[in-house]
């Protein structure tokens, strides 16, 4: 199935949880509100990752307008800026560590955007993409690159490996025929010779694929529409919510490719058998639902392996490296709203990880930005409420009033249809007079 930070897609309860927050004090209960919570995507292929209780994904569906990211590099200020601006204030001091790191991976007019090469040959796809179509580049070599693979040799080890597997094939003697007939065979070679370790969610990298033999609906797509193009047929990849797969076009119509299921040449004429069988090794039943595929590039697919490594960076907390990755993804697939929801989800747990650890002026101004990326994005405005909230709460105890005083009439300002903001400025108010013995106006 699709890679997914989080189950299918379904509404939440999401109206209730915003009256909800709105009416907490400033100490009262309160907690943050995570992506999973709200509308949007954060759809990877292949993988479904359970979310935590405090750092969960974004799940369901949401169309998004396309944006590149030069345009949000326009909109964003510098992280400098912002640095200055909390430090005078003289709240809390950020920790410079992590102010460069913010600055440096969250900003792209500050240090080195997100979506920038790590690379040469990652700088390569990128020139060969913005030009619509790869030049010097394979497809194979494309998704070797989003993979992961950084140099030239380890890029042309593994071309090799597969052109002597094409080689093999050529030599069989197995592609006379039509074309259905040479799709047949070639998908029979990839699941005997080169898939033959069974489906595994987690194998977006083609290079684990050809190394260990496994495999998941991205990898074989990239590898059948591959096997497909050295000989002679036109294949497309697809991508839907919660799957990929392949399209051969026909002289009379299009055959779709179920990659992950191995007999299907044994169900091609039977779609409710394939799809059954298909959904129960994916863990969805998406593959039964075409109505929202589309049929995309292999620098469309490059993309798709980008925000899948996206899903395990975010799974694993590493949340600078998944923004990165999925903002390549977006350089690749400016329209994909999937790589768009994902990094919004990783924006948002990243903000609610800095709270969590104290690093409030951080999570702050990463709130900040995510709301100039998307202001629509609920749970940025959540959790900008929330992150406030524990910072207030934090200084509080330690009888900071004026700072948490500065802090909360900032927030105001910028937020002032946010009841619970002042509503936690008076209470602050209230206690500051409190602790110096003073009486406070009603």
């Amino acid at each position: 199935m699709q890679r997914s930070l989080g189950h299918s897609a379904h509404n939440m309860r999401r109206d209730g949880l915003l009256r909800a927050a709105l009416m907490v004090l400033c100490f009262g209960l309160m907690r943050p509100v995570s992506a999973a919570e709200m509308e949007g995507p954060a759809l990877g292929l292949d993988r479904t990752v359970l979310p935590s209780k405090e750092s969960a994904p974004v799940e369901g569906e949401k169309t998004f307008t396309a944006f590149k990211m030069a345009d949000v590099a326009a909109r964003m200020p510098t992280m400098n800026g912002v640095a200055q601006r909390i430090t005078s204030a003289a709240v809390q001091v950020a920790k410079p560590e992590l102010v460069a790191r913010v600055s440096g991976a969250l900003f792209p007019n500050a240090q080195k955007a997100w979506d920038a090469p790590g690379s040469r040959l990652e700088g390569k796809l990128f020139a060969e993409a913005a030009e619509g179509r790869l030049d010097t580049l394979t497809p194979l070599s494309a998704a070797l690159v989003a993979s992961g693979a950084e140099d030239a040799e380890s890029l042309r080890r593994y071309e090799q490996k597969v052109a002597r597997l094409v080689d093999e094939l050529r030599r069989s003697e197995n592609l006379y025929g039509a074309p259905r007939d040479r799709a047949e065979a070639i998908f029979e070679f990839l699941h005997r010779r080169v898939m033959g370790g069974g489906y595994d969610l987690a194998y977006t990298d083609i290079r684990r694929v050809l190394d260990d033999g496994r495999f998941n609906c991205v990898s074989a797509t990239v590898l059948f529409n591959f096997f497909a193009s050295e000989f002679g047929l036109d294949c497309r990849g697809l991508e839907m919510p919660g799957h990929a797969m392949s399209r051969l076009l026909l002289a009379d119509g299009i055959l779709d490719i179920e990659n992950t299921s191995p007999r299907w040449c044994c169900w091609i004429d039977d779609p409710k058998q394939l799809a059954s069988a298909s959904g129960k090794m994916i863990g969805a039943p998406a593959a039964a639902d075409r109505s929202k595929a589309r049929e995309v590039s292999p620098i469309q697919i490059a993309a798709m392996i980008y925000y899948n490594r996206g899903v395990d960076l975010l799974a694993e907390k590493r949340f600078e490296d998944a923004a990165r990755v999925n903002a390549k993804a977006l350089r690749l697939d400016p329209t994909n709203a999937t790589a768009r929801g994902n990094l919004l989800a990783t924006i948002n747990n990243w903000s609610i990880e800095l709270g969590n650890t104290q690093h409030f002026a951080e999570a702050v101004e990463l709130l900040r930005r995510g709301l100039a990326l998307d202001p629509k994005f609920e749970a940025f405005a959540q959790n900008y409420v929330h992150v406030h909230h524990q910072w207030v709460d934090h200084l509080c105890s330690q009888q900071r009033f004026e700072e948490a005083s500065a802090i909360l009439t900032r927030a105001v300002a910028e937020m002032p249809d946010r009841d619970y903001l002042r509503n936690a400025l008076e209470d602050v108010r209230q206690k500051k007079s409190q602790s110096t013995g003073g009486t406070s106006a009603k």
